[in-house]
């Protein structure tokens, strides 16, 4: 439905959204705020993620509504599963990465928790 151009510049919004939540919280956590500073704080982290949250679901909407059926409807479904493989490494790889930044957080003692 959407030229891949859009696809592809929706992909690198979402990382950097992903980033700059990343960055945020990494800032929220290694703040020694308290009371009212730390809510508001609080509150402005989770309208940003609301933002991106919202994003994602509408990127995903476009995905599942407009790009998977086409793509179903030009290529096989061994040629799909080929691919999927990377496309699961990647994501886990990335996922790995924030988890380990998360910890180190943990470990230096930034957690306001």
């Amino acid at each position: 439905r959407w030229p891949a151009s859009m696809y592809r510049m929706e992909h690198d919004k979402i990382r950097g959204l992903l980033e700059k939540t990343e960055k945020y919280l990494s800032e929220l956590c290694e703040t020694r705020l308290e009371g009212r500073n730390l809510r508001r704080n609080i509150i402005a982290f989770l309208d940003r993620e609301k933002t991106f949250k919202g994003y994602c679901e509408h990127h995903q909407d476009r995905e599942e509504n407009g790009l998977l059926p086409e793509l179903d409807s030009l290529v096989d479904s061994e040629w799909r599963t080929s691919i999927i493989r990377s496309f699961v490494d990647d994501w886990e790889a990335s996922v790995k990465q924030h988890m380990e930044s998360i910890k180190k957080l943990e470990i230096s003692g930034g957690s306001t928790g």
